[in-house]
C-alpha cells in the first residue's frame, strides 16, 4: 500500500498543479465568458446563444510588468574608493632657543585649536634681552670707530697735500686698511645684534600654521634647550586622503596635475566609512598623484584635499584626522550608453528586454559597473523597455502588459497628495 502511495501522490500534485497552472494562465474575461458558458448549458440554451459561452475562450493571460524604456544617455563615472584622513601638516613643534619655561597659552594644550602667529610658550627672555643690549651698545662702538677712521683718512690726505709731494698717495698713506677694518667692525656688530634680536624673539614659540595641539610634552619651570620638542601639532586649514585606484578605474580618468588638466577639476564626496547613518558629506578634490605604483597591489594612490575639514568657517561636520572615509571621486562622462540598475539582473549580465510587448531575455557586456548600474553601448532596439519587475514566471516571447515605472510613482504621488488633503479637510 505505501509503495501504492508513493507512486499516485506525486501524479496528484502534478495534475492538481497542472489544473492551478491552467487556471491562473486564463484572461479574466475568459474565466468569465466559460462561467457563463457552464451557466447556459445549464439553462439548456444552445452554444454561442447570449448567456450560452463561446468557444475558443482559452487563452494565455499576459504577464503584468513595470518598465523602463531603454534610452542611451549620458553617464557621470564615480570612482569609488577608500581612504584615511590624514593632516597636510603633523609636525613637532620645537624651541629654537634655550631656557626656562615662564608661560604656556591655554590654546597649548591637547585637542585645542590655534591660529597663525598665536604665542604658544614663552621662555625667560632675560639673558637675551642682556645680549641684545650689549649687542647695540657694540654696536656704537663700532660705528664711531668708522667715524674715527673717516676723520683720519680725510687728515692724511690733506697732509699729503700740504707736504707738496708729487704723485697719488697710497692706500697706507690714506689708511685704507683700517678704514675697511673699521666698517668691517661695524657690520659684524649689527650682524651681532640682529642674532641677539631674533634669540630675544624666539623666546616666544609662535603657531607655524593654523592648527591644533596633537600632544603637548612640556609644562611651566621645565628648562629646555634649542630643539627641544615642546609638542606635536598639525594643520587644520586643510587635510588630506591617500585613497588607490585600479588600473581598470584610471582608464576612465585623467589625473589632475598631469597633461594640462587642471588640479581642481576632479571633484570628490567623501562619506563616513563608519558611522554611515549620520548622512554627513564633505567636499574635495584630488590635487595629484604619487609617482609610482605600489609594488604589491599595482594601485596608483592619488591625494585629495579637504578644506576646512573641521568646518572651523562652514560649520559643516568635523572631518576628524584618522577618519576612515568612502571617496566618490567625479571622472570621465560616458556619453550615448544604457544604464541597466543591478535591480533588474535576472542573471549574470542578463536582463529581460520588452520588445514588441513580448518578453526577450538578453545578455549583455557592460563597459562599465558600479554599485549601482552597468554601463553598455549596445544590443538594444529603438523602442525596447527594461522590466524592472521580479517575475517568477517569465517565458521568453510571453506576452507583457506593460506599466511605465513613472506611472507608479506619480500615482503613488497622487494618492499620497489625497490623503494629506483629506486630512487638511477633516
Amino acid at each position: 500500500m505505501a509503495k501504492v502511495l508513493r507512486v499516485i501522490l506525486p501524479i496528484i500534485v502534478l495534475i492538481a498543479g497542472w489544473f492551478a497552472w491552467s487556471y491562473l494562465s486564463e484572461e479574466p474575461n475568459q474565466k468569465k465568458g466559460k462561467a457563463a458558458k457552464v451557466a447556459g448549458e445549464k439553462k439548456g440554451g444552445p452554444r454561442g446563444a447570449p448567456g450560452g459561452g463561446s468557444k475558443g475562450g482559452r487563452g494565455k493571460r499576459s504577464i503584468n510588468a513595470t518598465v523602463v524604456p531603454l534610452e542611451r544617455q549620458d553617464y557621470q563615472i564615480h570612482l569609488r574608493t577608500q581612504g584615511e584622513v590624514r593632516a597636510t601638516y603633523d609636525v613637532d613643534l620645537s624651541a629654537e632657543v634655550g631656557g626656562k619655561i615662564l608661560h604656556i597659552a591655554p590654546n597649548f594644550a591637547d585637542g585645542a585649536f590655534f591660529k597663525r602667529g598665536d604665542v604658544l610658550v614663552e621662555l625667560d627672555p632675560a639673558d637675551y634681552r642682556t645680549n641684545a643690549e650689549r649687542a647695540i651698545a657694540n654696536l656704537a662702538r663700532a660705528q664711531t670707530a668708522l667715524q674715527q677712521e673717516e676723520a683720519r683718512g680725510e687728515q692724511a690726505l690733506l697732509n699729503w697735500q700740504d707736504s707738496g709731494f708729487d704723485g697719488e698717495p697710497g692706500e697706507l698713506v690714506l689708511r685704507k686698511p683700517q678704514l675697511r677694518e673699521a666698517m668691517a667692525s661695524v657690520k659684524a656688530a649689527e650682524a651681532d645684534l640682529e642674532r641677539a634680536q631674533r634669540d630675544l624673539q624666539r623666546t616666544k614659540v609662535r603657531a607655524p600654521f593654523d592648527g591644533r595641539v596633537k600632544q603637548r610634552l612640556i609644562g611651566i619651570g621645565q628648562s629646555v634647550s634649542g630643539n627641544t620638542v615642546l609638542g606635536e601639532i598639525f594643520s587644520t586649514e586643510t587635510a588630506e586622503v591617500r585613497v588607490p585606484l585600479s588600473l581598470d578605474q584610471l582608464k576612465h580618468f585623467e589625473i589632475p596635475g598631469e597633461g594640462g588638466v587642471p588640479i581642481n577639476s576632479a571633484r570628490v564626496k567623501l562619506t563616513d566609512a563608519i558611522n554611515t547613518d549620520a548622512g554627513n558629506e564633505w567636499s574635495g578634490y584630488v590635487i595629484r598623484a604619487e609617482g609610482r605604483l605600489n609594488e604589491r597591489t599595482r594601485e596608483l594612490f592619488v591625494i585629495i584635499r579637504v578644506d576646512d575639514p573641521f568646518g572651523l568657517k562652514s560649520g559643516h561636520a568635523p572631518l576628524r584626522i584618522g577618519q576612515p572615509v568612502v571617496a566618490a571621486i567625479e571622472a570621465n562622462v560616458l556619453q550615448g550608453v544604457y544604464q541597466i540598475p543591478r535591480t533588474s539582473l535576472t542573471g549574470v549580465d542578463e536582463i529581460i528586454v520588452i520588445r514588441d510587448e513580448r518578453i526577450k531575455r538578453t545578455k549583455f557586456s557592460p563597459i562599465w559597473t558600479d554599485r549601482d548600474s552597468l554601463l553598455v553601448t549596445d544590443g538594444f532596439d529603438a523602442g525596447d523597455y527594461l522590466c524592472i519587475t521580479r517575475l517568477r514566471y517569465a517565458p521568453e516571447g510571453a506576452k507583457v502588459t506593460m506599466r511605465m515605472h513613472e506611472e507608479i510613482l506619480n500615482g503613488e504621488s497622487n494618492t499620497e497628495q489625497a490623503k494629506v488633503s483629506s486630512k487638511a479637510s477633516n
